[in-house]
Parts: C-alpha cells; structure tokens; sequence
C-alpha cells in the first residue's frame, strides 16, 4: 500500500532522552538536526557522505561548548562547534571493515555531576572497550581482556547480544555473558579488574532502584534477577503469569526470548514492559506476586507496511526520578505515562514536512558497503520507484557503473581468467 499522509513524521521520529539533553538528533542518514524548543527540530548539515544511517548514535551530547557526536558504524567521534557547524575528527583505531563497531556511549551526569569527565565508547563488533576524556579529548584503549568474547553470545538468527552493563558508585560493570565473571571499571581513575560474579545466565537488560538494587532482564525466559549490591546478595523471581507469551518479530511465532524490555518503578510495584511479550506486568518484590498490567497502550504486534514492528517499546525515566515516559514502537511515538491513573499524554516531537522530503535521498552511496542504490522507503514506495518519480537524486547509469567498479576487480567478466593465472604464478614460484 502507498504511504498515508503522516508517516513521514514516524520516519524520522526522535526518542526524547529522559535527562532533557534534546539539544540535536541525528536522523535522515547521517544528518544533524537541532533543537530550536519544544523539541522542534531544523535541519543542520551531514555528518557523513554516506546515506545509509547509523554511522552514529542518534543522540548527540553538547558539553562545553562542543556538541559530541559518538559512533556506531563509524570508527571516530565527531565535534562540532554548534556556531557554524563546523567538523572535527577524532579518529579511533580502525580495527574493523565492517559495520557494527559499537553499541553506545555511558553518561551520567545525576550520578558524577554535570562533568563526569570520563566516557566510555561501549563496543558491538570493536575488539575493545574505549576511555575518552571529555577534557583532553584523549582516547584509551582498554585492552586487558577481550569484551567481545566476554560479554557477548551469537544467537541461533546471528544476532549479536550483549550482556548487562550497570554504574554503582563510580564503577562502571560489564557482566560476562555466562554470567560467572565481572569487569570492575573505576570510572574514576580507568583501573580495571575482572572478578567473580556467581550468577548464572545471560541477562541483557538492568536497571538499578533504591541505590543498592540491580535488577536483571534475561535474555531467555521470565525469570527476573535482583542483585543487593551492599551485601553481595542475589535473588531471584519468575513473573510468568497466565496467559503470557513472547512472539519474535517479524516472524510472529512463539518464542522463548525478548520476553522484556524494561522496568518503570511506581512506589513499591514494578512495572516491567513487553518487547516480545504480549502483556505488560505488575510484579510486587515484597510478596513475589505478578499479575498483567493493563496498559492503555496494547501490546500489539500490528505493523505498518514501511517499518517493522519489532516491539512494544520501553519506558523511559525522567531524570527527576519521578515521572515517566513510554515509548510505543507501532506508532513510533513517545507519551508521558502515569503509571498511577494510566492517563497518557502525546510528547510532540516536530520536524519540517518540505525539509525532510528535501533531504529524501534517492539514488545515493548508502555505505562503504552499498555504493550505489536507490531504498524503497516512505520518500520512495516501490510504485514510485518504478513509475521513475524519485525523490531525491535519479538514477545515472555511469555513477553505478563507477561506483561497482570500486568493488569489482573485473567488471569485464574476466574474473575467473585472472584468478587462474595469478594461482598459476604462484605455484610456479
């Protein structure tokens, strides 16, 4: 089906960030945009050649005077003097030639004041954990274990998966994926050390509550984890409840996995909120007594033709530690949430109609790794594409032709003859 008249808006949608640092977004590939108030976003300029997206994290921290720009599939930070837009390039290592080198970046500003002065690049695909000092601008390697073989598992799809990561007085900790070990980071002084953690199982999602409590998603099953830091105790709880079920995405067949999201807490109740679940959950910790929430925002694995619908989304926590927002995946929209009354409010997040459908790219170089393409997309449906109305740049036969070039040693189809020979040499050395 053709686009409706609004999802556009969903296309480029911005996630608001509970610490109210809305100042800039990336979105539309690798563009800038910023906040000119009320979350009102205005085209700034690109940050890369490539289209595609996902070079960096979508949300970008101004400090200092200097609005830092951390990476995803990029392997460098970026700093714009938010005056002119001008760019700097911190070039990191380049230890891979594919995508995927990182997941994120830590900040914690409520916790280490309003300069934390230590950030860590937290690594995907990237062989290592990086320090970058928001003073110096210097980058440190951490290279004493090896993350990716630590905390991570491949899962039966090939999907890369992360364990729990966590703060608790300046320490910063990365769980193994087995979770019998424990990196211990001082984020403070960068000291590192690798301990015991007797747990057992790989656990994905945590949050922290009450300053001591570290409370655990698993990645398979129902079975929540509660950590006291204080006293080096753990319990455990399994909030199954009748009726409950996770369904993988898009596939929409029963699963064991992604059950959660994450967790709101309202007083002494837990909410816990549905990525492949198909309910939301009430679970009290004093009695161990769960039951379904009934949110007034379904569960639903209902999708839009031009983006998948691959959960129900997740709660975010204002920094005030009081209020909270939902953000509901098959709308693509954020509302502020009173898990009290259950009244919902939209959070309106606007940008620029003719601006964005300007910036639509049509045939452009998508990555390093797709140089020349056209997606189908919300700007270009395939009807569109195929009636030639393209928005953005129209197809050019000789840029496709230079651009595969790139890629392609023999473009006149005589591969199979250069391969013989070059063997041929080689054994006749």
């Amino acid at each position: 089906s053709a686009p409706a008249e609004d999802d556009w808006q969903t296309a480029v949608g911005y996630v608001p960030r509970g610490d109210h640092r809305d100042g800039w977004c990336i979105t539309m590939g690798n563009r800038l945009f910023r906040n000119t108030g009320d979350l009102n976003f205005r085209y700034c300029c690109a940050l890369s050649d490539y289209a595609g997206g996902a070079y960096y994290h979508a949300n970008p921290l101004e400090i200092g005077g200097k609005v830092y720009v951390f990476p995803n599939n990029a392997q460098h930070i970026l700093v714009i003097d938010p005056s002119d837009y001008h760019i700097r390039k911190i070039e990191l290592e380049q230890a891979l030639d594919r995508d995927g080198a990182f997941s994120g970046y830590t900040y914690w500003p409520e916790q280490l004041g309003d300069d934390p002065e230590i950030m860590y690049l937290i690594p995907n695909r990237y062989p290592a954990l990086l320090a970058f000092d928001l003073r110096t601008e210097e980058v440190r390697t951490i290279t004493s274990f090896q993350l990716a073989s630590f905390d991570e598992v491949n899962g039966i799809h090939g999907e890369r998966i992360p364990s729990a990561r966590w703060l608790w007085r300046d320490h910063f900790y990365i769980l193994s994926a087995t979770g019998g070990q424990l990196i211990d980071i001082n984020v403070r002084t960068g000291d590192t050390m690798v301990r015991a953690a007797g747990l057992h199982g790989m656990y994905t999602g945590v949050q922290g509550r009450n300053g001591n409590e570290i409370w655990f998603l698993p990645y398979e099953g129902t079975t929540l984890g509660l950590w006291h830091m204080d006293t080096d105790t753990w319990e455990e709880f399994d909030i199954q409840v009748e009726g409950l079920r996770s369904i993988e995405r898009p596939a929409l067949r029963q699963d064991t996995r992604y059950y959660f999201s994450n967790l709101a807490f309202s007083g002494d109740r837990i909410i816990i909120a549905p990525n492949w679940a198909n309910m939301f959950i009430e679970f009290d910790p004093a009695t161990g007594q769960a039951q379904e929430w009934i949110s007034p925002l379904p569960a639903t694995v209902e999708k839009n033709d031009y983006w998948d619908n691959g959960s129900t989304g997740y709660f975010l926590q204002d920094i005030d530690a009081v209020h909270w927002r939902f953000y509901y995946a098959p709308e693509r929209m954020t509302y502020d949430i009173d898990l009290e009354t259950k009244e919902i409010h939209p959070v309106p997040v606007t940008f620029d109609k003719e601006e964005i459908y300007d910036l639509a790219d049509g045939f452009c170089k998508g990555s390093q790794w797709m140089p020349y393409s056209c997606r189908e997309s919300l700007f270009n449906p395939l009807s569109a594409i195929a009636a030639g109305h393209i928005h953005g740049e129209t197809f050019d036969k000789q840029t496709q032709i230079d651009a595969y070039r790139s890629v392609n040693a023999s473009p006149e189809g005589d591969c199979g003859d250069k391969v013989y020979r070059y063997m041929k040499g080689q054994l006749l050395k």
